[in-house]
Formats: structure tokens, C-alpha cells, sequence
């Protein structure tokens, strides 16, 4: 048997086609096995890197926040081609060379563009930060932060005060709205964070008293990840539901 209890409301959905460049807001969510549809598909790697960690990303070239991917058929995020708008107002397609060599020269070194069908995010396909989580970091530092600098793919209004209400979900499922495929992930972890969060996804400017409050007052981490565990759309607005499995 299990229990559910409304625990949040979704107010924020956000795909990110190109790891480390700007994320884009969606009315909906696609939820498959691999994670969300058109979620982090593309990466910019660094030629000849050995590490697990070969990724181009914003903590070698900041500059990657500015940069702004958009779908050329928003309806269909998984099959459409990916185009981007840099900080100097050119528009290139996501395979334009012009674009890899920019972001080469800002680097410093040889990249290459890599499409990955399972998505290059680095833990979990799916992370969850709630509205009150924000705010608590935000208070911390005495800066008004939005949610962009963590770069979830759900935000999410919580029933529940407290500076990280989202922490109590782990090791449920949260059930998305009330249809009858309404999807579910399994909360998981915690997600740890690192130097990204430094950085302003306006400016690129990098301020490290951000990490430091959220080692300080959080152990390094805010919001969650989750695994899908159901299949389905998210929508905004979509209820929140936390199942509690009573035999396990």
C-alpha cells in the first residue's frame, strides 16, 4: 500500500539543448527512461581530453552562460534541430564550425561538438529545486538569486516551509500532476554542487561567496536529483504528489 500527500506545485520547466549554455523555459516536460526530451542532448568537448570529464563547460569558458540555444520546432524538442544566439547577436546552427570556433578561440583550445541520445548531465537525468531553497540561498548571501544559477529542469512551489523542503522528499516518488499518465520520479540525492553556481548566468561574473554560503550552511548542496520512474508529461502548474510506500 502506499500513501500520497500534495507537497508542491510546479512553476518552472527548463531544457538545456546544450550543456553549460543558457536554459530554455518550456510549458512542458517530456519524461522518458533517459530523462527529458532534448534535455543536455549536445556537448562541446575538449579535443583530446582523457578525464571521465571531457565536457566543455562554463567553469573553463564562462562566457558558455551567454550563449542561448533554442529549438527550431519548440514542439518537438527531441528531433529538432538546435540553432544559437551568442552574446554578440550572431545566429548559428548548433553544427555551424563559425560557432565551434568561437567557443575554441574563448577556450584556448581544440574543441569539437558530440550529440549524446541519453543526455550528457552529470549525475541524474532529472533535478528538482524548490522556490524555498532559492530564497534560503538567497538570504545566505544577501544576493537576489533566481533559480537559473542552478540550472534545474523543475522548479517548484512547496506546501512545506523550511529552507529545503525538497530534502525530505528523497527516497519517494513524486507523482506529476493528476491525469492518468501522469509521470513520477524517484527522488534521490541531494545534488552536491560546485564552482557553476558562482556564476552569474547574466553576466558570467563569478563570485565565489555563493559556493562558500552553500557549503556553509547547506554541506555543498541544494535541491534534488531524481530518476524517471514512470513515464509521462510534466506540465506547469502540475500538482506535486509525494507517495510514501508503507511496506518496503
Amino acid at each position: 500500500m502506499s500513501k500520497a500527500e500534495v507537497v508542491a506545485r510546479v512553476t518552472g520547466l527548463y531544457l538545456y539543448p546544450v550543456k553549460s549554455m543558457r536554459g530554455v523555459a518550456v510549458s512542458s516536460l517530456g519524461a522518458w527512461w533517459y530523462g527529458f526530451d532534448g534535455d543536455r542532448k549536445h556537448a562541446f568537448v575538449r579535443s583530446g581530453n582523457p578525464t571521465g570529464f571531457p565536457w566543455l563547460t562554463a567553469r573553463q569558458l564562462p562566457e558558455m552562460l551567454l550563449y542561448q540555444p533554442y529549438f527550431v520546432d519548440p514542439a518537438e524538442p527531441l528531433q529538432s534541430a538546435v540553432r544559437v544566439q551568442t552574446p554578440a547577436g550572431a545566429d548559428y546552427a548548433l553544427s555551424d564550425p563559425a560557432l565551434s570556433a568561437e567557443l575554441a578561440a574563448g577556450y584556448g583550445q581544440p574543441i569539437h561538438l558530440m550529440q549524446l541520445s541519453r543526455g550528457t548531465f552529470d549525475c541524474m537525468p532529472a533535478s528538482i529545486m524548490s522556490e524555498a531553497t532559492v530564497a534560503a540561498i538567497s538570504g545566505a548571501t544577501g544576493q537576489p538569486l533566481t533559480s537559473s544559477r542552478f540550472r534545474p529542469n523543475i522548479v517548484v512551489a512547496t506546501e512545506a516551509g523550511g529552507a529545503a523542503p525538497e530534502d525530505a522528499w528523497l527516497g519517494e516518488r513524486l507523482v506529476f500532476g493528476d491525469r492518468p499518465d501522469s509521470p513520477q520520479i524517484q527522488a534521490a540525492y541531494r545534488t552536491e554542487r560546485c564552482a557553476m553556481i558562482n556564476l552569474d548566468p547574466d553576466s558570467a561574473a563569478r563570485d565565489g561567496a555563493i559556493l562558500r554560503a552553500v557549503g556553509q550552511e547547506r554541506d555543498s548542496c541544494a535541491g534534488i536529483y531524481g530518476a524517471i520512474h514512470t513515464l509521462g508529461t510534466i506540465q506547469i502548474g502540475d500538482t506535486v504528489r509525494l507517495v510514501r510506500d508503507e511496506f518496503r
